[in-house]
């Protein structure tokens, strides 16, 4: 239903305007608190997930002006308590998360174990996450979530070892020129929002995103190939020799979540293999970092595995432990395992040719327009 304004005159004497305007639904300016509102029936979850962006949004506004206005624990120069970038975007979330009353337990990379809120009885969620995740490379910082229901066994101690399936909302947000936060709030589904800084909102930018079926856009850490398997090795010189004519693009920044961004918005596919430095260089934490990223993509049509198991289906054995990651386009997943593990194919059904082809066509037209413009560039120069 569309939405009428009726708008005041300028001047006394009149101006000629139309007595009413109508806005259509594209040009409205909706914030994450009237699409939460929409999406979400239930207050508990408005309230964690309204916390969550405060969170956000404090961090945003920490890492511009390297202090919030009253709040002393975020000045870097002058904390008290000689806390890093990484311990104060910790405990900000924590702060807002505990605040909510809503949930039980967090786990999140500071803590060595999970912090449980015993004073909330009746509280019914679990929050594991990633405050602050940075990289050189693109001068930025990201963070990353995943919200999941206590547990109904009474026995059970720890609640945020659970697996990937048992998330109800997830998200993540990259902090750089402007602040950009995905979320997957409902089944089957993912939306972008931007951090306005003059208003202090989350407006929406993408609605209901979905990612390409395939895309031949690759990301893995090359530097270190020599220690990859030689299952690794061979879909890599598939990847970049393809049958086709579509060649392959590779990207590479050291930062998950703004490389599983990248994938999101435009397709292919993110590697973190077992090699010897899996752990080492830039190691990936199954809990507060994977399962958010793998869950959000997951929800927009992607898949997501370790290469032995669907990431989603592992149960953590420890809060810290780390994991091989793959994730990205249904497609490039599936043309992974097939040098990887063809057993874990079995459950997940034929490859979709149409989409397939579909894509193929979009990624040569794009090609064709990319040489085009090559091609008038050189002869302006």
């Amino acid at each position: 239903m569309e939405e009428v304004f009726y708008k005041q005159l300028l001047c006394p004497k009149g101006v000629i305007l139309p007595k009413k305007s109508i806005r259509s639904n594209k040009a409205k300016y909706l914030t994450l608190t009237w699409f939460v509102n929409r999406i979400l029936n239930d207050f508990d979850s408005i309230r964690l997930i309204m916390a969550i962006s405060i969170a956000i949004k404090t961090i945003s506004a920490t890492l511009r002006k390297k202090a919030s206005a009253g709040m002393a624990i975020l000045d870097f120069q002058n904390n008290s308590q000689n806390l890093t970038e990484i311990e104060i975007s910790n405990e900000i979330f924590l702060q807002m998360i505990q605040d909510t009353g809503v949930v039980w337990q967090v786990g999140c990379a500071t803590r060595l174990e999970p912090e449980t809120f015993h004073e909330y009885t009746d509280a019914k969620f679990v929050v594991n996450f990633s405050a602050q995740e940075g990289s050189q490379e693109t001068n930025c910082s990201t963070s990353s979530f995943a919200v999941y229901r206590k547990m109904e066994d009474p026995s059970v101690a720890n609640h945020t070892l659970q697996a990937g399936n048992n998330i109800v909302f997830s998200g993540y947000a990259v902090y750089g020129s402007g602040t950009v936060v995905y979320l997957s709030l409902e089944e089957n589904r993912v939306d972008g929002f931007l951090l306005d800084p003059a208003v202090s909102e989350l407006v929406l930018i993408d609605e209901n995103i979905k990612i390409p079926y395939s895309s031949p856009l690759y990301t893995i850490n090359e530097a270190i190939s020599f220690y990859y398997s030689q299952k690794i090795l061979d879909w890599l010189e598939a990847k970049k020799n393809p049958s086709g004519q579509i060649r392959a693009k590779s990207r590479f920044t050291t930062s998950k979540v703004a490389d599983v961004h990248r994938i999101l918005k435009n397709g292919g596919i993110y590697c973190h293999p077992i090699s010897k430095y899996m752990n080492v260089t830039n190691p990936h934490r199954l809990v507060y970092e994977c399962q958010p990223l793998a869950h959000l993509i997951t929800q927009a049509g992607g898949l997501a595995t370790d290469g032995k198991n669907w990431l989603l289906d592992i149960i953590p054995p420890s809060l810290h432990c780390m994991t091989p990651f793959y994730v990205g386009s249904a497609y490039e997943i599936i043309f992974l395992l097939r040098y990887l593990n063809q057993d874990l194919l079995k459950n997940q059904g034929e490859i979709n040719e149409d989409e397939l082809l579909r894509q193929e066509e979009l990624l040569k037209q794009g090609e064709q327009l990319e040489q085009k413009e090559l091609s008038k560039q050189r002869a302006r120069d």
